[in-house]
């Protein structure tokens, strides 16, 4: 499985998470949750980290932001937009089930 593709099966389980949680579990808790979705050691070890930090206080968005080299910018702007409009669950779950709504709607002319 593709780093990407492992990604997209973190931010489905942590949309699941929250989606089920509705006040009987932690942030933190779900982040717990959707880890163990997570096969790929590397990414899995990030996360962890990253919940570590969220615990401590700080947005989801920012502590992924701390390692550029795990989650681009697409995956911190669905993260942050979510935080933003406290609608995280669905922006997770539309990157992970439909990422090519996340393409843009133009395309480029190539002129010949």
């Amino acid at each position: 499985m593709t780093p990407t593709e492992e990604l997209r099966r973190w931010a489905r389980a942590l949309a699941e998470a929250l989606e089920t949680a509705a006040g009987k579990r932690s942030f933190v808790d779900c982040l717990e949750m959707a880890e163990s979705a997570v096969s790929d050691l590397a990414l899995r070890h990030a996360l962890k980290i990253v919940r570590d930090i969220v615990a401590e206080g700080c947005s989801l968005s920012r502590a992924m932001a701390r390692f550029p080299e795990v989650f681009d910018g697409v995956i911190l702007t669905v993260v942050r937009y979510g935080e933003i409009y406290g609608e995280l669950d669905l922006t997770l779950r539309r990157y992970a089930d439909r990422p090519e709504d996340l393409l843009p709607r133009c395309r480029v002319v190539r002129e010949t």
